[in-house]
């Protein structure tokens, strides 16, 4: 099954449950998110509170996160822009 990032799986952790039933608003995982966080987790929408920090630009000091360009990553960038050039839908 594919994985999408920041959307629930169908299946809910034991956790995850417990932290529902229990009415809380955060829970702690027991394995990490798909980039490696172990911090505590939405139990609404199970988004990693890490990743959501990190997507805004912010780490919990509140420091700006500085976006390495490695080539790695240019070269993912690039894919991707790309991909939704291939998609994209001009106006005639």
């Amino acid at each position: 099954m594919k994985r999408s990032r920041g959307r629930p799986s169908k299946a809910k952790s034991p956790e995850r449950r417990a932290a529902e039933h229990a009415g809380q608003k955060q829970y702690q995982p027991a394995d990490p998110c798909m980039r490696g966080h172990l911090s505590k987790r939405f139990t609404s929408t199970n988004l990693c509170i890490a990743c959501m920090n990190e997507s805004r630009g912010k780490k919990y000091t509140g420091e700006r996160v500085v976006d390495e360009k490695t080539p790695e990553r240019l070269a993912w960038l690039e894919h991707r822009k790309a991909a939704r050039a291939k998609y994209r839908v001009r106006a005639a």
